[in-house]
């Protein structure tokens, strides 16, 4: 969750039973709902930009989403197939930069050994701009903060 400049918070929520439908709700702290958008793919993490749209990472999707104040999926980064020498495997969470840029923590697995990158950092050309893979420090990476 976040809270936002407006005081109200920003999550992702699952329609049970799982897997089924993903949502990213805005909602004042007493509860009341004032916005909610369906995403592709489970997020376990969600940021607002600053003008006023919102990315969320899709899980198994292996995508991140931009979504418009409307609902619209305004743009789409990662991809197993816009990117096929990286592992991508679940897409767990996202920071925004201050360049734009967004880090996506990539998580790999339960009781797997691990393959591929933990952190990717995309451009929005959704280029890779950086990797961060280290098996030894690291099995696997669930969600970040970056600090800038």
């Amino acid at each position: 969750m976040h809270r936002l400049e407006n005081g109200n918070i920003l999550l992702s929520h699952n329609e049970p039973p799982y897997p089924n439908r993903f949502w990213v709700l805005e909602i004042k702290p007493q509860g009341k709902i004032v916005w909610e958008v369906q995403i592709p793919g489970p997020a376990d993490d969600v940021e607002r930009l600053k003008n006023g749209n919102t990315v969320a990472p899709t899980g198994d999707k292996c995508t991140i989403v931009e979504v418009n104040k409307e609902g619209k999926i305004v743009a789409t980064l990662a991809g197993a197939d816009a990117h096929p020498l990286v592992a991508i495997k679940w897409l767990s969470s996202v920071e925004v930069l201050k360049n734009g840029n967004i880090v996506a923590s990539n998580w790999l697995g339960h009781g797997v050994p691990p393959v591929g990158p933990h952190l990717i950092e995309f451009n929005r050309d959704n280029k890779i701009v950086w990797m961060w893979e280290d098996h030894q420090r690291a099995q696997m990476i669930h969600n970040t903060l970056v600090l800038e």
